[in-house]
């Protein structure tokens, strides 16, 4: 039961970063293919994860995934506060809605850091 419980949370990892790369213009088998390259492992271990047709992951595996989540996502809250700054800076006139919105998905990505990094500390 515990391994079906990790395969889960790889897979959801994965497809969180896939979803984070999509958002940049990718499509499906370019940001997997980015996935499989920063992991160092082959595009069809990464779609076999994400498809759960796998019964196990090497711990290695499982920490590379979760490092790589916790910096795409770092990264993307990073690549949103700098784009929010420079709408501020140059006085760009913003849909209040819009504002709202980046400062929604900035809230969200700083809890889920913080969740991750909390998961981390307890295992």
């Amino acid at each position: 039961m515990e391994n079906c419980m990790v395969l889960e949370k790889m897979r959801q990892s994965l497809l969180g970063i896939e979803r984070i790369k999509r958002n940049d213009g990718r499509n499906q088998f370019v940001a997997r293919l980015d996935i499989a390259r920063s992991l160092g492992v082959s595009l069809g271990t990464v779609e076999n994860i994400i498809r759960l047709r796998v019964k196990t992951v090497s711990a290695a595996l499982a920490i590379q995934i979760n490092r790589l989540h916790m910096s795409t996502i770092e990264a993307e809250r990073a690549r949103l506060e700098n784009e929010r700054e420079l709408a501020i800076q140059f006085n760009l006139t913003l849909d209040p809605d819009e504002m709202d919105e980046v400062e929604t998905l900035l809230e969200e990505a700083r809890a889920r850091l913080r969740k991750l990094a909390s998961g981390k500390r307890g295992a």
